[in-house]
């Protein structure tokens, strides 16, 4: 009877194991977290955006374009999940299931409830770095942009050109300088990496150092205070 018994549970046992291992169809992926310095005004072109933080997570935006106030929007933050609604386009962000930073898995950007186009983040290399990227919806069509880090550059390939990005050896200190925006490259600077989502520190592992050709500013207490035409305040 207790052989019965002992094998009974032996049995179960084994069982559990086996369900919870051919469950995990979607395992958590280590990924490092990198800290983004709390930038408190971003400035760019005509628009600029003040941001407000609640502990260490990003909590709203007020916009302003041409110094004109054209909304807030504040950031929900659910398990796998994030969500805001800017200039009346709402973002839904799903999340990665990672352990340490927070990665996008897809990003939809809906009008009045029809969706306006999908970025699928397809693909990140061993270091955390962004390179391949769907995107979905845009000019009805679907595209993939691919990004290569070959040494002091950066090439962001997307509609059949390569757009290249020469580095400096000067930090991205905070990780505040949306570097891949340099590239100049459509889908990529208003898509893939929206500007207005970058301090959702969400794409992967940050470009450590800033583009050349742009004017580099940094503050007293070396902070970054210009690069081309951004421009932060803390």
């Amino acid at each position: 009877m207790k052989r019965s018994s002992l094998f009974l549970i032996k049995s179960v046992l084994a069982l559990f194991a086996f369900v919870v291992f051919f469950s995990c169809d979607d395992p958590v992926e280590p990924i490092p977290y990198f800290p983004m310095a709390k930038v408190s005004k971003v400035e760019r072109d005509s628009v600029m955006t003040l941001l407000s933080y609640k502990n260490k997570e990003l909590s709203g935006f007020s916009i302003y374009i041409n110094d004109v106030f054209t909304g807030n929007a504040y950031v929900n933050y659910k398990s796998g999940s994030i969500s805001c609604t800017m200039n009346n386009v709402r973002y839904d962000i799903e999340l990665s299931n990672t352990k340490g930073g927070v990665r996008a898995a897809s990003v939809r950007a809906s009008m009045n409830g029809n969706t306006y186009y999908i970025i699928h983040y397809v693909r990140f290399d061993e270091q955390g770095r962004l390179t391949t990227a769907q995107v979905d919806g845009v000019d009805g069509q679907s595209r993939y942009t691919n990004y290569y880090y070959e040494g002091n550059t950066v090439f962001v390939e997307e509609g059949g050109h390569r757009f290249p990005i020469e580095l400096s050896s000067f930090d991205n200190v905070g990780y505040v300088c949306n570097v891949l925006d340099f590239a100049n490259a459509p889908l990529t600077s208003k898509y893939v990496i929206n500007p207005d989502l970058y301090f959702l520190n969400i794409y992967g592992t940050p470009v450590s150092k800033l583009p050349q050709g742009q004017e580099i500013e940094y503050t007293a207490n070396n902070e970054l205070r210009q690069v081309g035409k951004y421009f932060y305040e803390y």
